[in-house]
């Protein structure tokens, strides 16, 4: 739900495609990886939805929040994007 899965070995590129919906308002998620935690978690506030994405030291992170894509080098960094019809 929270969407964090490894896009190359050991975490250096991450993916953040969360899956918003199924009844929930919120999801997270934090991994050890061997440069660091990565996390993910996002939270529904009326028509949009907030993801924070957390991005280990000498890795990148390809975000995809309802149809947006960012990519995003090590650090904390938070995305807002309206809800998609479902």
């Amino acid at each position: 739900m929270a969407g964090l899965a490894p896009l190359e070995a050991g975490y250096r590129r991450i993916r953040v495609a969360p899956v918003i919906g199924g009844g929930l308002t919120s999801a997270s998620v934090r991994i050890e990886t061997p440069f660091g935690p990565a996390a993910s978690a996002w939270t529904l506030s009326g028509e949009s939805v907030r993801l924070t994405v957390t991005v280990p030291a000498g890795t990148e992170a390809d975000v995809d929040l309802e149809g947006e894509t960012h990519t995003f080098g090590p650090g904390v960094h938070e995305v807002t994007a309206p809800l998609r019809a479902r």
